[in-house]
């Protein structure tokens, strides 16, 4: 079974949580907002954003067990975190070639 979602907001921000909480240099990381997008479009706007607004950037996955130390910005009042928990991902299997193809990102559960 996976961890909880490491990624969670509030009406007053979003924080990265420690999802290896026995682990005690592993500190929750405060951030300006969370970015969740579904398409190569809406990623690409998102890193657009961030950069005309001079903003720290860290992508995570809602199953890859983020660890805050690794992927908190240096400045948290600056920065944003790209979730590619929702992001429209595909995979193609080519059963003739016996191949098959993933997007970036592609989840390995539904």
């Amino acid at each position: 079974m996976p961890p909880p979602n490491p990624v969670q907001c509030s009406q007053t921000g979003c924080k990265l949580y420690n999802s290896y909480g026995v682990w005690g240099d592993r500190k929750d990381c405060p951030v300006q907002a969370v970015v969740y997008p579904t398409t190569e479009e809406e990623l690409r706007s998102a890193v657009a954003n961030a950069n005309k607004n001079h903003l720290k950037v860290k992508v995570v996955s809602r199953f890859s067990h983020t660890i805050p130390k690794l992927a908190c910005p240096t400045n948290q009042s600056r920065a944003i975190l790209i979730s590619t928990e929702k992001y429209n991902t595909s995979i193609d299997v080519d059963v003739a070639s016996m191949t098959v193809t993933a997007d970036a990102g592609v989840g390995l559960r539904p």
